[in-house]
Formats: structure tokens, sequence, C-alpha cells
């Protein structure tokens, strides 16, 4: 698997990590699935842990159009965007080696509602759920066609 623009979209080190969102490929067929990569690497030569909030609770996740237009989301992303799913929300401890990456795929056309052909970009930003920072990816630009 080649991912595309894998050494320039990385965030800025926030706490010994970064983070980056790339792609398999940045041209989409309309109406097919849509799937980005999250990476986050550990810059340290320590080993350590990340809190995993299922699904993708710790997420910030916006796409808008080339005119600046926000996307809407489905309302699956919607509800698990509510104050009471939180307390449901799965809890897992991730494991990430020094210098390594942990990799998270996300389906992006299963949550936005992605219709029209056109030209459109991602940014996401990740909260640490045990403490008050944040990683941010610089926004990932695709086209649908």
């Amino acid at each position: 698997m080649e991912l595309i623009s894998w050494g320039e979209f990385w965030g800025a080190k926030v706490g010994g990590l970064r983070m980056a969102c790339v792609a398999e490929k940045h041209i989409h067929w309309r109406n097919s699935g849509i799937e980005i990569i999250l990476l986050i690497e550990n810059t340290t030569k320590d080993d350590m842990q990340l809190l995993e909030r299922r699904p993708f609770l710790d997420y910030d996740i916006n796409v808008t159009c080339s005119d600046g237009t926000e996307v809407s989301a489905n309302e699956d992303w919607l509800n698990s965007r509510e104050p009471d799913f939180e307390k449901r929300a799965s809890r897992t401890w991730v494991d990430i080696n020094k210098e390594q990456a942990y990799i998270r795929p996300f389906k992006l056309s299963s949550f936005f509602n992605i219709e029209s052909p056109g030209d459109y970009q991602v940014a996401v930003t990740r909260r640490m759920a045990d403490s008050n920072l944040a990683l941010s990816a610089p926004a990932l630009r695709f086209r649908v066609i």
C-alpha cells in the first residue's frame, strides 16, 4: 500500500506525538468509498500509550468543498457526538512504540455526505482524552469525479 503525501502532511509535535492525514488515492469516483488514514506517530525514544475511545470520539473531522462550504455529516456521525454517547463509548489503550506510528483507517464516506463531483479537503484534530492536548494534521485535499 503506497500512501500519497506521506511525509508532507505531518502536523506539529505535541507531547511527543504528531499526526498526519493521508490517503491511498486523491481522486475518487462519485458514490465510491472514500477512506483516509490517520497516523499518530510517537516521536520520542520511549514507548507510549494512547487512549482511544471508539468510534472516533476524540476526533474532530471537518470536510469542506473547494468554495469553503462545509459538507454535512450524516446521522451516524452526529449521533456519535451526543453527550450521552461518551458514556457508552468503548475505551482501549493503544501501545505506540518509540519512533513508530499508530495507523487508524477512517471511511470518510460512511460519515459525511460527499455526493457531488468536485474538490474537497478534510481537516482532522484529535483531542487527547487524558489531557488538554490536541493533535492536528494539515488538511488533505481530494477530488470526486
